[in-house]
């Protein structure tokens, strides 16, 4: 029984991703899956449903970030390990996406229809952004007390910079299918961006 909703979990993934949701339809989502419609109905019961579980099976989990696997003994080495998550993440996403045959843009443009679709979505990517705002924050505070960096500007002002600066790169490169230069490209911004602070 866990095969059968785990595969239609995996066929939802593909048709939600190549489709917009309002494009969906269950019909199409039965017939897709192979199953019967009542062995269908009967792990899911309408598409916003099965859309909320797509969503929490494939992405919530990505959503959530260990900070403490990170170094803290610079704002460098942060940003450092911060590159690597990024990487790691990257690579599991080309992965997938070269077994689902679909492209990792369409799996972006699915999250931003989940944001706009599930509130709890929304509020677990709201906290997620405090979260990584304060511990940026305070990896600046720091640098700042011990003089790796030297700027004007706030310490969440600084984080911020760091934090669009990523998002805003891998996003572009996700948008545009290039994911190949990617990790050397936010490291040369990051080291760039770094050394406009550096002590």
């Amino acid at each position: 029984m866990q095969d059968a909703r785990e595969h239609i979990l995996e066929t939802a993934l593909q048709l939600f991703s190549q489709n917009s949701y309002r494009e969906v339809t269950m019909s199409g989502l039965v017939k897709a899956s192979g199953l019967s419609k009542g062995a269908f109905y009967h792990y899911f019961g309408s598409k916003e449903q099965l859309f909320e579980a797509v969503i929490e099976r494939f992405y919530s989990g990505q959503m959530q970030v260990d900070y403490s696997r990170y170094s803290h003994e610079s704002l460098h080495a942060f940003y450092g390990d911060h590159l690597q998550r990024i990487v790691e993440r990257l690579n599991q996403h080309l992965v997938e996406a070269a077994e689902e045959g679909t492209l990792r843009a369409s799996h972006f443009l699915l999250l931003l229809d989940a944001l706009k679709r599930l509130p709890a979505f929304q509020a677990l990517h709201e906290r997620r952004q405090e979260l990584e705002l304060a511990e940026w924050s305070a990896v600046v505070r720091q640098a700042r007390a011990t003089g790796e960096i030297q700027t004007s500007l706030p310490d969440t002002q600084v984080a911020k910079l760091f934090i669009f600066l990523g998002d805003g790169i891998a996003i572009n490169h996700m948008l545009q299918h290039q994911t190949g230069e990617l990790q050397q490209e936010i490291k040369a911004s990051f080291d760039a961006l770094y050394h406009q602070f550096r002590a």
